[in-house]
């Protein structure tokens, strides 16, 4: 349930039929960008775009370029671009777009 302060009610919001698993239980991280996107990641899943004000989601796995599926962290940088740490490198999706940069140690990444 998110609070809707234009609205002054509270709003449930359905990702089940954006995450399509039956296996999942465990979120973190969760943070908002400039452009009102939420983003959370989903134990074993992955990331999920969720926007606040279009109530239109994406989820991003590794087959999307997302460096691993359990997902260490996050942070949003001024440019909106998602840093995801992972055991597998640091990932960048770059701010509007469905692009991935990752950096593993074959970068210099110890």
């Amino acid at each position: 349930m998110v609070w809707k302060n234009k609205q002054e009610h509270f709003e449930e919001w359905k990702m089940d039929s954006l995450l399509n698993r039956k296996n999942y239980n465990s979120l973190s991280f969760p943070i908002i960008d400039n452009k009102q996107n939420l983003w959370i990641s989903y134990y074993q899943i992955g990331l999920v775009k969720y926007n606040l004000d279009t109530h239109k989601g994406k989820l991003y796995e590794t087959e999307d370029g997302l460096p691993a599926n359990i997902i260490n962290n996050m942070v949003v940088d001024a440019d909106d671009n998602i840093w995801i740490p992972s055991e597998k490198g640091l990932g960048c999706l770059l701010s509007g777009t469905d692009k991935f940069i990752n950096f593993t140690e074959h970068d210099g990444l110890p």
